[in-house]
């Protein structure tokens, strides 16, 4: 199952499509905003719906909700209970960051609400013996150049206010594309020193459960 996604990680528009937006009756990025949540409500009703039917066919697989983070606290609150595995990314830390590059401003507050609630549902990932996910928060973030995402930062977060057992899978491959050329330091991969520094930090929070995948080995 997959939640939408907001148009994050996507250059921010030309100031003179922005000013058009704020008109009333423009198509500013609140708008589309709030757009995509009621769209996201009427298919998370019918992905309900579809649950329930497989459910009485005999379906015994893990659900999984793998989700852009963007969640209210209103829709999460409708997968209480169906949804085993939540697999949300904790894309950036700062919100003027977030609005810079992304043009959603209450991202972090917004993605650490919905974090904690995802947790409160499923509690800490839970693997079989074969290291299988059965349930539970498995978390993923995306290094940024120059450190845009603030891994420190989301990585103290998931240790004090959700668990030190956080599953957190911190993952290299950002690649410059479409219009990143315009934005530095997005128009570069990041490097080999700061992919193993946001590990570090992720550690030095407290955080001890990571991805085991290899890195890609890309960098600069």
């Amino acid at each position: 199952m997959a939640s939408g996604e907001t148009e994050l990680l996507a250059p921010p528009r030309p100031a003179a499509n922005d000013d058009a937006g704020r008109r009333p009756g423009g198509g500013g990025s609140e708008a589309k905003v709030s757009l995509v949540r009621n769209l996201l409500c009427l298919n998370g009703l019918a992905i309900l719906a579809a649950v329930l039917i497989a459910a009485e066919a005999g379906l015994r697989l893990p659900l999984v909700w793998n989700t852009g983070g963007y969640d209210s606290l209103e829709a999460l609150s409708l997968l209480d209970g169906v949804v085993d595995i939540y697999m949300p990314d904790m894309k950036y830390a700062d919100a003027e960051i977030a609005y810079r590059y992304s043009r959603v401003r209450d991202y972090p507050a917004v993605n650490q609400a919905a974090v904690k609630e995802m947790h409160r549902q499923v509690g800490d990932l839970v693997l079989d013996e074969r290291g299988v996910a059965l349930r539970g928060l498995l978390i993923r973030h995306l290094v940024l150049p120059g450190g845009l995402a603030g891994t420190a930062e989301i990585a103290r977060f998931l240790a004090e206010e959700v668990s030190r057992d956080t599953y957190i899978n911190i993952m290299d491959q950002y690649r410059p594309c479409y219009r990143a050329h315009e934005y530095p330091p997005l128009d570069r991969p990041i490097t080999r020193r700061e992919y193993e520094a946001a590990v570090e930090a992720a550690r030095a929070a407290g955080l001890h459960r990571f991805d085991r995948r290899t890195p890609r080995l890309l960098f600069l």
